[in-house]
């Protein structure tokens, strides 16, 4: 791995350090899941009412993405990194002591700030030390970390809720984030220094001046809705809907996982033959009509969960490989904002989750068929969007990029 010769630490060290900071946002997601119907219980409220907590997250995320990326370019990465990371601590203590499901849905809002806030600055790490294939192999790495963390987050948080109760998960994260906290205070260095370039202030105009690259971005992130609606409802779906206990949701959501890591996999080896934008060509596509199946599959009288589950699982599965291919794709057209750009979409992507995901509370239908009904929604404005940039825009055209 090529890094720039002021590094002040080993690569191995950057990875674990940047890989630590990035699992909090998939153990704040995935861990209390398991224990959403004892908390709905204990607040006097549904399961689906206390999904809007899932959504808050997404838009505290969107926020705190774009408020800490010019925040570091300004102040140093350290700076944004410490005081996301307190205020993760200070809400996920809060939590614990929520007596109603409006304060709840408020300090995961508050939470999701401070980790986007922190988190986002992780990629920044990433190139300032390292060259263009450095930071390739590094990113690479920590997508596996990113898969890794939902795999175990929702047994830790199921294990915890039969050992302690629910309160013990949020505890859980205030002591994960407090452990990192303390460890990248000090052992990661600030990095901004290491940049060759200056950061372009006016980064975020540049960003949004093409049309078509903003076109894009919206359509990617739709696609990403149809993920961040698993999320959302997962715990509605199979705790309530089909009966399955806290312990064999945590299981099923890990097969789940396994089932990414397995798309991300294939995703790896189709890029030995073919390029990002050809995968995508097929990929769109095929999301849309996965999405039509599981809103036929849904309109039967009594879906079965053998049937429901494996078709959620393929349009998530089809969602990471879009989003790998299309980030790729998005950062590209914007080599000297990257930074920026990537805060853009991910903001984006987080924004569109947590709209659809209060969608989905309010078209409540106790029945898996309103999260179906919104993937389709999501996955045809994504192909829409998508083919219109492929066939009207200039800008593509020239990099060869749709």
């Amino acid at each position: 791995m090529s890094a720039h010769p002021t590094n002040p630490i080993s690569p191995v060290m950057v990875t674990f350090l940047v890989a630590g900071l990035v699992a909090i946002m998939p153990f704040a997601i995935d861990a209390y899941l398991p224990a959403m119907a004892a908390m709905a219980s204990d607040l006097g409220t549904s399961v689906h009412y206390l999904e809007q907590s899932i959504s808050s997250f997404y838009l505290g995320i969107a926020l705190g993405q774009l408020v800490g990326a010019p925040f570091s370019d300004r102040h140093g990465r350290r700076p944004p990194i410490m005081i996301g990371l307190i205020i993760f601590i200070a809400a996920s203590i809060a939590i614990t002591q929520a007596t109603s499901s409006g304060s709840l849905i408020a300090w995961r809002f508050v939470q999701a700030l401070g980790a986007g806030v922190a988190s986002v600055n992780a990629a920044t790490i990433v190139r300032d030390m390292f060259d263009e294939i450095g930071t390739a192999r590094l990113f690479a790495n920590i997508a596996v970390v990113m898969m890794v963390a939902p795999l175990f987050s929702p047994l830790i948080g199921a294990g915890l809720l039969s050992l302690f109760g629910w309160p013990a998960i949020f505890m859980f994260l205030a002591s994960y984030a407090f452990a990192i906290m303390i460890t990248l205070y000090i052992w990661l260095p600030e990095t901004r220094y290491l940049r060759r370039k200056p950061v372009d202030k006016n980064g975020y105009r540049h960003v949004f001046a093409s049309v078509w690259s903003n076109v894009l971005a919206v359509s990617l992130a739709c696609s990403s809705v149809c993920f961040f609606l698993y999320l959302a409802d997962s715990a509605f779906i199979f705790l309530e809907f089909y009966g399955f206990s806290p312990s064999g949701f945590a299981w099923l959501f890990a097969t789940g996982v396994v089932m990414l890591i397995a798309a991300h996999q294939i995703n790896r080896w189709l890029l030995k033959f073919v390029r990002p934008r050809r995968i995508l060509l097929y990929a769109m596509p095929l999301q849309t009509a996965v999405s039509f199946l599981l809103l036929f599959a849904c309109l039967m009288s009594a879906p079965s969960v053998w049937l429901i589950y494996p078709l959620i699982m393929v349009l998530a599965s089809i969602t990471q490989v879009i989003n790998s291919n299309g980030m790729a794709i998005y950062l590209s057209l914007h080599p000297d904002h990257a930074g920026k750009a990537n805060a853009v979409l991910g903001s984006m992507r987080f924004g569109m989750g947590g709209l659809f995901g209060f969608a989905l509370v309010y078209l409540h239908s106790a029945h898996p068929i309103t999260f179906a009904a919104l993937s389709v929604i999501a996955t045809v404005m994504a192909l829409t969007l998508f083919l219109a940039c492929r066939s009207r825009s200039d800008l593509f055209a020239r990099h060869h990029m749709l």
